[in-house]
Parts: C-alpha cells; sequence; structure tokens
C-alpha cells in the first residue's frame, strides 16, 4: 500500500492538531454523561460516541457531512490489478498466390507474408493478442510474429543470422601457388591477376 509511518515531535500537540481536535470534542461529550461506574460502562460510553461521531454527526470542515460519508466518496487505494489475458483465436486460411494469407486485427485487415513455398497450402493461425504463429497441416511452424500495428503487410524479412549478400559477392576467392618449378616469367604475369582480384575482393567488402 506504500505507507509511510513517522513519528511526532514528543510535547508539541500542534503536529497532530487534527486529533488533538478530536481529543478535545470526545471529552466534551464525555463530560455531558454521567460518570461511568466501570470501564464496561466507559467503553460503551466511548462506543456510542464513536457511532454518532461517524454515522451522524455533520462535520463543518467536510460541508456539513458525516466522516463516513466522505471516506466513502474518496477513491481507495488497491492492490493493481492483474494485465488483462490476451484474446484468442483460431483462424484457417490458404496462402495466396503472392505467399501471403490474411488477417483482421484492431479492425484493420493486415496481410501476413508465409512465402511462395506456401503457396495453395492450408494453413492455421494461432492468435493470442497481437502475436501470432502460424501452423501448417503437417503441424511445422513456418512463421511466429508480433504485428506490427503501424504496418498494413507484415513481411517476411531477413532469417534470423544470414547476413545479406549483394548481387555479386565471391564466395570463394581462390589462390595463386607458385611451385619452385616457376619460371620468373610465370610469376610476373600472375602478378596482375593476384593484383586486380585483390582489388576486388576489397571493393566488394
Amino acid at each position: 500500500m506504500c505507507i509511510t509511518y513517522k513519528k511526532s515531535r514528543p510535547y508539541h500537540p500542534q503536529t497532530c492538531g487534527k486529533v488533538e481536535r478530536f481529543h478535545q470534542t470526545l471529552e466534551r461529550y464525555l463530560g455531558r454523561q454521567p460518570p461511568a461506574a466501570s470501564l464496561a460502562e466507559l467503553q460503551l460510553q466511548l462506543d456510542t460516541f464513536r457511532a454518532y461521531y461517524n454515522h451522524h454527526r455533520p462535520h463543518r470542515a467536510i460541508s456539513g457531512r458525516t466522516p463516513l460519508m466522505a471516506i466513502n466518496s474518496r477513491l481507495k487505494a488497491r492492490p493493481e490489478a492483474p494485465p488483462a489475458a490476451p484474446h484468442l483465436r483460431v483462424r484457417h486460411d490458404t496462402v495466396d498466390k503472392a505467399g501471403r494469407v490474411t488477417l483482421r486485427y484492431l479492425s484493420r485487415l493486415r496481410h501476413i507474408g508465409i512465402g511462395r513455398y506456401y503457396i495453395g497450402a492450408r494453413i492455421t493461425l494461432l492468435v493470442a493478442g497481437h502475436h501470432i504463429r502460424v501452423v501448417d497441416e503437417d503441424g511445422r511452424l513456418p512463421r511466429e510474429l508480433t504485428i506490427d500495428p503501424t504496418r498494413d503487410y507484415q513481411p517476411l524479412g531477413t532469417p534470423t543470422g544470414r547476413r545479406k549478400i549483394g548481387h555479386y559477392v565471391p564466395r570463394q576467392v581462390g589462390t595463386i601457388t607458385l611451385g619452385f618449378r616457376g619460371s620468373l616469367q610465370q610469376a610476373e604475369r600472375a602478378a596482375p591477376r593476384v593484383s586486380s582480384m585483390r582489388a576486388f575482393v576489397e571493393a566488394a567488402r
């Protein structure tokens, strides 16, 4: 509840002025009652005063309302409500010619990319709020995604761990090894090719 306890300064009634004022009202009430002959009778007088003070006595500081009316009209501190459970639903669809399926999300039709490999395949979409799982007829999981509400089309994107490769990047660069029997002329002819290949590799990087 985030309640902090603070102690008042001793022998300084102004620190707890509201409580001291209540004590004055209580003393005036008890002064008009016959002296209590026992603790049980005193407790009965205190209980009667408490019920009258909280439920019936109008209070000038709170616009003539009773303390019970004032406290019931205020917002109460309560523990935070648990997060709402996501909306669950299941949708069956067929992958279209563009390799996509459709799903209505936040009152808008979304297109989810599955891939041209699955064109014509029957799939099932397991929807849990904004989290989507796509399952094919064999139980495989072609795609799992979190919908971006700012986009109507949800692209496949680049698979995790695969680097983007340009139009022409050599996967393997051969090296030229000269044996001891190679002539000086062969080495001179090979040198420009090695230099040009190194330049191409550096440019591709």
